[in-house]
């Protein structure tokens, strides 16, 4: 007789324990109450599915709307939000799309610019700098060095153009002839004088 009560008692035992942890909830339901679309509980994951090869793909962060986004076409990564770096950036190019606020920047390459550099100075190392077009300067502009016109040697006339309300004048170096040449009169409050 005590040994059925032992048996049936083991029966129960391993009956309730049987449907407690089929009834109970698992590990992976206790770490997603909040039933999140996908769970990640890794240290790190290696591959976000491609989709179907021609649409973006994108992390989305909680219900914030913000996200990180893949461009298919485009071929690049989008912040919906700021992106703050405490560390370097680097790579081969950086493209900013828009205005850039930087509060020191070295750059041992190019930098190129399609809109407008702008701020209380700008100044250009002992390199020098290579401006391939027109250089247009709203205030004055002052060198503590020579400044060369027609740098190249090109066989062309050399000109200094001073605006005027009235019309432009010019002091020009004529090429062909090898002399000075101004389009009004000159006025000498020194003296000239020469060989």
């Amino acid at each position: 007789m005590h040994t059925q009560n032992t048996r049936r008692l083991s029966q129960i035992f391993s009956l309730t324990l049987a449907l407690i942890l089929i009834l109970s909830p698992g590990s992976i339901e206790a770490a997603s109450s909040w039933s999140p679309t996908l769970l990640v509980n890794t240290e790190a994951f290696q591959t976000i599915d491609a989709g179907d090869g021609s649409s973006n793909m994108e992390l989305l962060f909680g219900t914030s709307s913000k996200t990180l986004k893949f461009l298919f076409t485009q071929q690049r990564f989008q912040f919906s939000h700021s992106l703050n770096v405490i560390g370097n950036i680097s790579g081969t190019t950086l493209n900013i799309n828009g205005a850039a606020s930087v509060n020191s920047l070295t750059a041992t390459g190019a930098i190129r610019t399609k809109g407008t550099f702008s701020g209380a100075t700008l100044r250009i190392g002992s390199g020098g700098a290579d401006v391939q077009g027109s250089l247009n300067a709203s205030g004055a502009v002052r060198t503590d060095s020579d400044l060369t016109i027609n740098d190249d040697a090109g066989a062309v006339d050399a000109v200094f153009t001073f605006g005027n309300a009235t019309a432009n004048q010019t002091l020009k170096f004529l090429n062909t002839t090898q002399k000075f040449q101004f389009t009004k009169s000159l006025s000498i409050l020194g003296t000239l004088s020469g060989s």
